[in-house]
């Protein structure tokens, strides 16, 4: 934003909002010759999101000149739309029908691909990102809450997000997860407690009380010790996809947009998916329409146990956007 505003004051362009077409084309005809095309997508989200926050609706079809400049960079660039597909409900159940649960790394497996489908997570958000310590901000026992607690089965997860903006060792956001009441069981809340209680009696038994339950230790732990990595994770959904047989491309990132499409699916309203994923696009529209973490944990319940009604309906994250 603060690119656009410096280039129109130079220019002589006015601020007045909506901002014109033509005078956005202009400053990216002007910003094209000095910057990447990613480096431009990033200056138009800052735009939308300015526009959004003050009442002026923003959608491409608005801007067809603009959308079609959008185009010819994003070819220009090398890049391409992803053929990452999303892992659904449906194809998450064959992965979860593959992995023998009564050995330890195969329960820690399906406990994280359930939970990263179940609550919209991104992959940073539950492992280490090798490589990039900036992106690592993964759960921690502490961050898990079951209700109501105690010998009862609990009905209910919050599970505290810490944020990118967050103070390090903070937590941001909370989300709540549901039991799905799947027939096969296949249910994040279920699979934590499974997971938690075995790794008890795993490391204790090892003496390794560090990797036990202390709230500050990482959520997801091999059995060797090590952390669940966001390479670990691809790892065990290649071997799914491989043994399965299946031909299209799935990455960690398809849990994440196999969850929303599994909920749009069912006709469950755009808002209270992106209040569940967290989409930055979409905050506005969910200021006006919070739910409860009551009644984001009955989403769970839509996700798996709910008919499908819209099967064409697929989320996918494209690189190109305005």
């Amino acid at each position: 934003m603060k690119q656009y505003v410096q280039w129109a004051r130079e220019a002589g362009v006015s601020l007045e909002l909506p901002f014109k077409e033509h005078d956005m084309c202009m400053f990216i005809s002007r910003r094209s010759h000095k910057v990447k095309y990613i480096t431009i997508s990033g200056n138009f989200s800052a735009i939308r999101k300015y526009h959004i926050e003050r009442g002026f609706p923003w959608e491409r079809d608005m801007f067809p000149v603009l959308k079609n400049m959008f185009k010819g960079l994003f070819r220009e660039s090398g890049q391409s739309f992803s053929d990452r597909r999303p892992i659904t409900v449906e194809i998450l159940l064959k992965f979860l029908s593959l992995l023998d649960t009564t050995k330890y790394d195969h329960l820690v497996s399906a406990t994280f691909l359930t939970l990263a489908v179940q609550a919209l997570l991104r992959v940073s958000e539950y492992t280490e990102v090798p490589g990039n310590p900036s992106e690592n901000r993964p759960l921690r026992i502490g961050h898990i809450h079951f209700k109501p607690d105690g010998p009862v089965i609990p009905h209910m997860a919050i599970i505290e997000l810490k944020t990118e903006k967050s103070a390090r060792g903070a937590t941001g956001r909370k989300i709540s997860i549901g039991r799905t009441g799947h027939p096969s069981g296949a249910c994040a809340i279920r699979l934590l407690q499974q997971m938690l209680h075995r790794r008890k009696i795993l490391f204790n038994k090892k003496k390794l009380e560090s990797l036990s339950l202390k709230k500050n230790s990482h959520l997801f732990v091999w059995e060797n010790g090590s952390l669940v990595t966001s390479r670990d994770v691809n790892t065990v959904i290649q071997g799914c996809v491989k043994n399965l047989k299946l031909e299209e491309k799935y990455t960690s990132h398809s849990l994440r947009e196999g969850g929303a499409s599994s909920l749009a699916q069912r006709n469950v309203q755009d808002t209270q998916i992106a209040q569940l994923g967290r989409w930055k696009e979409m905050y506005v529209m969910v200021r006006y329409t919070k739910m409860s973490l009551e009644q984001m944990a009955g989403l769970s319940h839509a996700m798996f146990c709910l008919p499908m009604k819209n099967p064409m309906i697929v989320f996918s994250f494209s690189k190109y956007k305005f």
